[in-house]
């Protein structure tokens, strides 16, 4: 895929999130996608991560500003426990499948490991500014998803046009199993008991999906979580041999 493609599809899903825009509620779209066009496709295998919804306003206002305006902004402040996690994992895949123990700790080296995150992309189901603050109604996520399927079919288009390798869905249930077909992987390699796992996809058989927890989780410790994202892709890349698949 050349760069001036990818530019031109990355403006036409911009357009279409623009859409969303509710002026009487005064809640505007929290623009994502690809983080950095020259990055992700110079990445050694490019990677999309896909969460719930966007943070603004406590009462559901605000939006009309970008995804990629908080990636230069150390320390993410009350972001860090989303925005950390995702840092080791993109970090890890990107750089020889490093584990946990592999890597520094992000406060002691964000400049450089920060840099993962430009090599990805980034999109939530929701693109409108959460109604609730202090936890996600799972309700809102998957109306937001049924809404979009029956309109531009945003989701979906983004999918379509960035041609992931390796698709981590995180937080978001069952979701995207129905539209990308997945089978989830039964086998040793894959199937992990903690709710992460490796899926295989019939629409896009060079795909790995993984399913894990929201990067904020509690329920396994952060190293447990990091390393099992790494080793599902690494097992991925192992068994399918995609090195000689991606650009």
């Amino acid at each position: 895929m050349e760069i001036k493609e990818l530019k031109n599809k990355e403006e036409k899903i911009r357009l279409l999130i623009e859409k969303l825009s509710d002026v009487n509620a005064e809640r505007y779209p929290i623009y994502d996608g690809i983080n950095d066009i020259d990055q992700y496709l110079k990445a050694k295998y490019k990677i999309l991560f896909v969460l719930k919804e966007p943070y603004d306003e406590e009462n559901g206002e605000g939006g009309n500003w970008d995804i990629k305006e908080l990636l230069g902004k150390g320390g993410y402040g009350k972001a860090s426990k989303t925005f950390y996690p995702l840092i080791y994992i993109a970090y890890g895949i990107l750089n020889g499948f490093q584990t946990w123990n592999d890597m520094e700790y992000v406060e002691k080296n964000f400049e450089e490991m920060n840099k993962s995150l430009y090599q990805v992309s980034y999109i939530n189901i929701s693109k409108l500014p959460s109604l609730n603050v202090t936890k996600t109604d799972f309700n809102d996520i998957v109306n937001a998803y049924e809404m979009d399927k029956k309109n531009d079919n945003i989701i979906l288009t983004q999918i379509d046009s960035y041609e992931p390798d390796i698709i981590i869905g995180f937080g978001i249930g069952e979701i995207l199993t129905a539209d990308l077909v997945l089978k989830c992987i039964d086998d040793d390699d894959f199937y992990y008991s903690d709710n992460i796992n490796g899926c295989t996809s019939k629409k896009y058989p060079n795909t790995l999906y993984i399913a894990a927890y929201h990067p904020a989780q509690t329920k396994m410790q952060q190293p447990e979580y990091v390393d099992s994202i790494i080793r599902i892709a690494k097992n991925w890349v192992n068994k399918k041999n995609i090195d000689t698949m991606v650009s």
